[in-house]
């Protein structure tokens, strides 16, 4: 037990690892560079850009992942190195080495143009793409501050950054709605 919390160190250590996952998963990619936040891979200068146009659209077919491929490879950058296991739908033979990973850190309610339902898609070489821990997780126990009510709190922290090798070895696709 944490200091006579009733709250078992074990699950504290996995709910706050699980927490701050989340957030460096987010933060990775989308951090906005407005302090505190660390800029994400989508804001580090000279990654790809592609629109899904004015007002977003949906992925229907294959084009949008073999444009950001071409991104890659006309900017001389090494194309993803991936697995192809398991994949449900045939894929063109440009893409057929790429390896799909999903994060619930995106979210689905962005705006483009007149869609409210917007994501982005992050594509590249994720081996070229490095999250930086500058100081390790901190963790303060609270129990002053609620100990008229007999709760606890936590405050925790850590200092990281991101950087790409190489920012033209991704692409991250923009205004991806949901087919309607």
């Amino acid at each position: 037990m944490v200091g006579g919390t009733g709250i078992e160190p074990a699950a504290l250590n996995t709910a706050i690892a699980q927490a701050f996952a989340k957030e460096i998963d987010r933060a990775s990619l989308m951090g906005s560079g407005a302090e505190p936040e660390i800029p994400g891979l989508r804001n580090i200068p000279s990654i790809n850009k592609l629109s899904m146009g004015a007002n977003g659209g949906p992925i229907t077919e294959w084009r949008p992942f073999v444009r950001a491929r071409r991104l890659i490879t006309e900017a001389n950058a090494p194309a993803p190195l991936v697995d192809t296991t398991g994949q449900p739908l045939r894929r063109p033979e440009a893409l057929s080495d790429w390896k799909f990973l999903t994060t619930s850190q995106i979210p689905t309610n962005e705006e483009a143009g007149t869609a409210q339902n917007a994501a982005a898609i992050y594509v590249g070489g994720f081996h070229m793409f490095t999250v930086y821990m500058r100081e390790s997780v901190s963790i303060q126990l609270l129990k002053e501050l609620y100990a008229e009510t007999g709760e606890v709190g936590f405050i925790c922290h850590t200092r990281l950054d991101v950087a790409s090798a190489y920012p033209k070895a991704f692409t991250v696709i923009d205004g991806v709605t949901d087919p309607e």
